[in-house]
């Protein structure tokens, strides 16, 4: 709601601190709408407690057209509605609260349907370019009501307007006493919710929002019947540049004092938590604010870890099967030239005992046979030509040389 001391908070905030980033210092866009305004001038004097001196706020209008200034540099941070469009530049911090959809419509007008409520009328949804503008842009056309049977009206109008669109937090009394011609639309009763209400059909075509229920007599006689509605959150954001410790900073700030905020609106105390969509962001999230979330998160070893234990104990014993297997394999090669080790041993054995040269002709054949044999096994079955197959091949050459040594002797006897 635009509150009716507008120009005095528009005066407070010209008159504020404005330093640049030349000094070393980051610029917040303000508000000319409470509680944006009272929310951008505490989250600076916060992060100037804490930080140093690092925020500076400067006025502006509200309207989407400082995401523009925010994409080119001029400013750093600024509060939004969460229904802005994207843009690649931007970056979102936090949530901050949720933002009611206040409907107001002349007492004496018809209201029994959407249609009937908009057609014909003047209607106040913001300045152009804000996202209440849009929205209820988009609402004309969902609703397929005629833009040219509406009449948008400025903020100077505001009262001239037979339908006023509003988010905000609660309605302070004195702002109920300025609109005490006008009711409170509901889209349904309350009681439907889940049986597929005009509030839900918005949060499914627009899953930034949610429905929202104003419970009976919040506003005292103004709401002898609870309202359904929808809200939309405010969300801090900033240019996706900024440094990732500045942003990690300022969202644990926010989070830390939120108790601060709750002084502006009871929905700020509730509004600001860990626990919120980061996927229904009109924005990315930046990497500092990801990090603040995910601070206490564990590591990738601490969250799989018992999944990294199955791993290691399945990779272990694989491992531990291959060697085996390793050493079963070389133990069998290593037998297959141990058989040639005891029959080189049995021909050995016979040489002493060999009486005619045919015999030691005989023996060599074998030990040649025998050479050829291994050899063979060493290249079809792959055995390692090791040590063990050298000393093999070198005993060979000793009993033949001696075979041939004692063949040499018979033949000098004369046998």
């Amino acid at each position: 709601m635009i509150r009716s001391n507008l120009i005095l908070f528009s005066l407070v905030l010209s008159t504020m601190l404005s330093c640049s980033k030349d000094n070393q210092t980051y610029s917040i866009v303000g508000d000319i709408d409470d509680p944006k305004n009272e929310i951008t001038i505490s989250i600076a004097n916060l992060v100037n407690r804490e930080l140093d001196d690092s925020l500076a706020v400067k006025l502006s209008k509200g309207s989407l057209s400082n995401l523009d200034s925010i994409e080119q540099g001029v400013y750093d941070f600024m509060v939004v509605d969460n229904f802005a469009d994207y843009r690649e530049d931007i970056s979102a911090i936090v949530p901050l609260f949720p933002q009611i959809l206040h409907i107001l419509y002349r007492r004496k007008d018809d209201a029994s349907s959407f249609n009937t409520l908009l057609t014909g009328k003047k209607i106040y949804a913001g300045i152009e370019g804000t996202s209440t503008r849009l929205f209820v842009n988009n609402l004309l056309n969902d609703f397929q009501v005629e833009k040219d049977s509406v009449e948008f009206v400025g903020v100077l109008d505001l009262f001239n307007a037979d339908v006023i669109f509003s988010f905000t937090d609660l309605i302070s009394i004195t702002e109920l006493i300025d609109i005490q011609d006008y009711k409170l639309y509901s889209f349904d009763d309350p009681k439907h919710i889940g049986t597929g209400t005009i509030a839900e059909g918005i949060c499914l075509r627009y899953p930034q929002f949610q429905t929202f229920i104003i419970p009976r007599l919040t506003y005292g006689d103004y709401t002898p019947e609870a309202v359904l509605t929808v809200s939309n959150d405010a969300i801090l954001v900033c240019r996706k540049d900024l440094d990732t410790d500045l942003i990690y900073n300022v969202a644990k700030v926010i989070h830390e004092n939120k108790q601060e905020f709750s002084k502006i609106s009871p929905l700020l105390f509730h509004g600001i938590s860990e626990n919120y969509e980061v996927q229904n962001l009109s924005f990315t999230l930046h990497p500092g604010a990801r990090r603040y979330l995910e601070r206490y998160a564990p590591t990738i070893f601490e969250k799989y870890a018992e999944v990294f234990g199955v791993i290691f104990s399945i990779v272990f014993a694989v491992v531990t099967g291959g060697f085996t297997y390793y050493n079963y394999r070389k133990s069998q090669k290593k037998n297959k030239i141990d058989v040639y080790y005891v029959i080189l041993t049995k021909l050995r054995d016979r040489v002493p005992h060999l009486t005619k040269p045919i015999e030691f002709d005989m023996l060599q054949e074998e030990i040649k046979k025998m050479q050829k044999e291994t050899i063979d096994l060493v290249v079809r079955e792959k055995l390692n030509a090791d040590a063990s197959f050298q000393i093999f091949m070198q005993l060979c050459q000793l009993v033949s040389d001696e075979a041939f040594e004692a063949r040499h002797n018979l033949i000098k006897k004369g046998v």
